[in-house]
């Protein structure tokens, strides 16, 4: 650390007696200039009768400083300012002690004390002889004029420059250098800024921490696709069937005479209506409906990932001693980024990193299950009859399609055309209905 640099306190704004009242003099925050303390004095009829003031001044409560200031009898209050020519020690407490002398003796004093939070700050002071309070209004300190300045009264208190230091806008080790210009600073370097749609930072993997000084503002992805096909067809199914049609009568008297009973027959099993005892059965010629296929099963839709994913932390660490249009920032092994939301173009000194980038997805897919058409296929040229209701067992009776057979006395009950060749179906495949989509569109900018 280079040695600490003191800085001077100037006052303004006299307690001289019988000068011609000035104007100009009060004590508002609109007359405060950048980088300095506006101290208003009032006395009462006691310390007025002063003929020199000692004005002590401490920071953050560090030995003070002090300094005698010649004042003319009878003047009721004034300015002091109070400035900082190497060093604002903004974030730091000033406190201002004054003591009313006559030849040497206190007659009266008052102190104020006030953190450095603006460029400039305003406090008041009153200095009484008693306990009361003398009251702060612009008349008391509207027409007064100029004091020689006093001498040095402030010690720059030499701080280490390091770590959240170097980001203060403060000349904390007192060498006269800030932040980034400093060159103790070795862990920080100087970006060119970013507009306000921008937050700085760096980019972590997702799984990764923010660094010290960085706090994790969001996760961005890019490159969103399925994962495979969007609707996978392997738990669809298409079923083949033959339409195939015929009608079987039975006859309840020889020779296929009587009332018979009418039934239709296709390629599946159907029940027999039988009226009364079956001496006879008669078939028709079986038409050719041709063949179809079945959908069956149910597809899902599939689930997504994202080809590149990251951590953005958002650096809490900006300070100064940069040149004009840079900022300081944290100096680490990967590029300084800086990212916004929605779509917005680059600034200078950072390059668009491919993308898009996005922080969510919207997912509105559906899928169904088809299948080929049927081909090929055929009827067969025979119908079975069965004692049992399912078709099931042997056929107690088998005739060709066209056929009487009025000696064929039994108990049928279900019926089927036999000897079908059920059709091909084309391969199940499957349709895509709605979009899969990033959301929350973000843009990131890093460095080269």
């Amino acid at each position: 650390m280079r040695a600490a640099r003191r800085s001077n306190l100037v006052a303004g704004c006299a307690l001289v007696a019988g000068c011609a009242l000035v104007a100009g003099c009060t004590p508002d925050a609109a007359r405060c200039r950048d980088d300095t303390l506006l101290v208003a004095v009032t006395l009462d009829d006691a310390s007025a009768q002063a003929d020199e003031f000692a004005v002590a001044i401490t920071i953050d409560g560090t030995a003070s400083s002090q300094a005698t200031v010649a004042h003319g009898a009878g003047q009721p209050g004034g300015n002091l300012l109070v400035q900082f020519p190497h060093g604002y020690p903004r974030g730091h407490v000033v406190v201002i002690a004054v003591d009313a002398l006559v030849a040497g003796a206190v007659v009266g004093s008052g102190s104020a004390s006030q953190p450095l939070a603006a460029s400039c700050e305003v406090t008041p002071l009153t200095v009484q002889a008693t306990a009361a309070t003398s009251d702060l209004g612009s008349d008391d300190l509207d027409r007064v004029a100029d004091l020689t300045p006093p001498a040095d009264l402030y010690q720059c208190v030499p701080a280490a420059e390091t770590g959240d230091a170097c980001f203060d806008g403060i000349d904390n080790d007192c060498d006269g250098h800030t932040d980034c210009d400093d060159p103790d600073c070795t862990m920080a370097q100087c970006v060119p800024a970013v507009g306000a749609a921008f937050k700085l930072g760096i980019t972590v993997t997702q799984a990764s921490f923010c660094p010290a000084m960085f706090s994790s503002k969001s996760v961005i992805n890019s490159g969103l696709a399925p994962v495979g096909p969007d609707c996978p067809a392997t738990s669809c199914s298409c079923a083949p069937a033959m339409s195939c049609s015929s009608n079987a009568t039975s006859w309840p008297a020889a020779a296929c005479s009587g009332e018979g009973d009418g039934n239709s027959v296709s390629s599946t099993c159907r029940g027999v209506s039988v009226a009364a005892p079956t001496l006879g059965m008669s078939t028709t010629a079986i038409l050719n409906g041709g063949g179809s296929c079945s959908i069956g099963g149910t597809s899902s839709r599939s689930a997504t990932q994202w080809s590149s994913t990251e951590r953005f932390c958002q650096t809490s660490a900006v300070g100064g001693g940069c040149a004009s249009g840079q900022v300081c920032v944290p100096r680490l092994s990967v590029p300084t980024c800086a990212v916004a939301d929605g779509a917005v173009a680059c600034d200078s000194g950072y390059t668009e990193t491919v993308g898009p980038w996005f922080t969510d997805l919207t997912d509105t897919r559906s899928c169904s299950c088809a299948c080929g058409a049927a081909s090929g296929g055929a009827c067969g040229s025979s119908i079975s009859f069965y004692a049992s209701t399912d078709c099931s067992g042997t056929a107690t009776l088998t005739m060709s399609a066209s056929q009487n057979n009025c000696n064929a006395p039994g108990t049928y009950r279900s019926v089927k055309v036999i000897g079908v060749t059920q059709p091909s179906c084309g391969a199940a495949s499957t349709t895509l209905g709605g979009t899969l989509a990033g959301a929350n569109r973000q843009t990131l900018c890093c460095r080269p």
